[in-house]
């Protein structure tokens, strides 16, 4: 106590902020995040309103929770998670007056949006953009990052049910965080009972057709996010409602999809490499491999989460990764077996990491039986492994993956098998996102 300073400062209009002035004297012992910035600025004018004040701390807590529950401690770009849902929302909101989004700017941008012809608001107004927009939006926010430790009510007492849930999984698989603001959008509509859970889950879907797409057609995934913000801003022009917004971005969306002649001919005699070390790629793959598992098995499909636990599942490559630059003693056994020349060898290894050559199963109890021989690996996604394990041996999961079964019919594993069942699964993943 003894060494605190006390500083008045003094400003005009003309000047910079007041928080903004108090940031750049405190030597950034302490940075002011953009939820710092804007909840003071909120409150100065609101005044004296402990009630509203403890709201806003439950969603900042709330949000963090959300986020902890994931295992992350940041999103994207190591943004404070409650700073990363004000630029979220900045995109929903200054869309539907043509101002583009920056969100290390989101307190002056959302200020700039609120001071209606110059006015700055009065307490009123912002009390009212606090419960009418910011906590019910943030609701929705902490649902996307945490939709099992924070289900989601529509004001019909509808919960979110597990189609939604899935989709939502799918789509922060193929790209974590740059379709929140469509996925917001979406959600708000349907929290506020703009929108039905059918028309919900068909928005969502589109979102996760438009991703899973723009992967197989081998098209940068960094630039998303601004993609999406041209698509919110266009379809905020002409619509007034939630609802008219989210029915116009589902169609934008349908039209920037990259379409099934893209694709095949992304694929069309070529070796296309859909795995590699890039942080996300296996979560992807996961993705297309739980689709395709979709649209063979139906309803009935198992989720297969991507993780390391008995219940979970792994991206495996069938001929495995480690072989790339050298056989291992089993596939050398393998290939002298099945008379392999060098280029038939050199071939398979070219494979390694296309779509026909990786399956998503967990029945391996170690890492070493990912570079097992043929036959064993054909067993393990048989689940012939699973059904003669040792008592007392590590659980292995024993769900049968279809979309994998089809290798167990092979007598051998080489570039042909490998290319055709790559032709194999991309028609069945075309067939599942199909946009109509």
């Amino acid at each position: 106590r003894k060494q605190i300073v006390f500083l008045n400062i003094i400003t005009d209009p003309n000047d910079e902020n007041p928080v903004v002035i108090f940031d750049s004297i405190n030597g950034k012992r302490l940075e002011f995040s953009q939820w710092d910035y804007t909840r003071s600025y909120f409150f100065r004018t609101i005044g004296e309103d402990p009630e509203l004040f403890d709201r806003w701390d439950a969603a900042q807590d709330e949000l963090s929770d959300a986020l902890k529950e994931t295992g992350q401690k940041k999103r994207r770009g190591n943004t404070p998670v409650n700073d990363e849902f004000l630029y979220n929302l900045l995109i929903l909101e200054a869309s539907k007056g043509g101002l583009k989004a920056n969100k290390n700017r989101s307190f002056l941008q959302l200020r700039e949006y609120l001071r209606k012809g110059g006015k700055e608001p009065t307490a009123e107004e912002l009390r009212n953009f606090s419960n009418d927009v910011i906590l019910p939006t943030a609701e929705v926010y902490k649902s996307i990052i945490s939709p099992l430790k924070y289900p989601l009510k529509n004001q019909k007492g509808e919960l979110l049910n597990d189609n939604v849930i899935q989709t939502l999984n799918q789509i922060q698989a193929f790209s974590k965080g740059p379709a929140d603001p469509a996925i917001m959008l979406c959600l708000v509509s349907w929290h506020k009972a703009e929108i039905t859970t059918r028309e919900l889950e068909d928005a969502l879907m589109t979102i996760e057709c438009f991703l899973a797409r723009y992967f197989l057609a081998g098209l940068d995934l960094s630039p998303l996010r601004s993609k999406f913000m041209q698509l919110i801003t266009a379809a905020s022009k002409s619509c007034v409602t939630d609802k008219e917004r989210t029915l116009k971005l589902v169609d934008g969306i349908k039209l920037e999809a990259p379409s099934d002649s893209d694709i095949t001919s992304a694929f069309k005699g070529k070796i296309v490499p859909v795995y590699s070390e890039t942080a996300g790629a296996a979560q992807r793959v996961a993705a297309i491999l739980r689709g395709v598992e979709q649209e063979i098995s139906g309803p009935a499909a198992h989720p297969m989460p991507l993780g390391t636990s008995v219940t979970d599942f792994n991206v495996d490559h069938i001929f495995p990764q480690s072989c790339k630059e050298n056989l291992n003693e089993a596939w050398s056994v393998d290939a002298e077996k099945w008379s392999l020349s060098e280029k038939q060898i050199a071939d398979l290894k070219a494979r390694a990491d296309t779509l026909g050559n990786l399956a998503l199963h967990a029945s391996y109890s170690n890492k070493s039986d990912q570079d097992a021989a043929f036959g064993y690996k054909k067993d393990a996604i048989s689940g012939k492994l699973a059904r003669g394990r040792k008592k007392g041996a590590k659980k292995k999961q024993s769900v049968l993956a279809q979309h994998a079964q089809d290798i167990c019919a092979c007598a051998h594993w080489t570039a042909v098998e490998i290319d055709k069942r790559t032709e194999v699964l991309l028609e069945h993943a075309l067939e599942h996102w199909r946009l109509t």
